[in-house]
């Protein structure tokens, strides 16, 4: 073993079933309060949590 190796691994420009990328739409959901919400949430929570490990230590 010479540790080459011959396997080669390239991307072609079509997909086997013949879609191109510019055929398919954008799949865009819009944009939701309620999941921003939730992250602030989740953030507010990190940093209650982050705080009280470093607190309590």
């Amino acid at each position: 073993m010479t540790g080459e190796t011959n396997l080669k691994f390239q991307r072609g420009l079509r997909a086997n079933d013949g879609i191109h990328d510019g055929d398919i739409a954008t799949n865009r959901k819009p944009f939701e309060w309620g999941q921003a919400a939730l992250v602030v949430a989740l953030l507010i929570l990190f940093l209650a949590n982050s705080a009280l490990i470093y607190k309590w230590g």
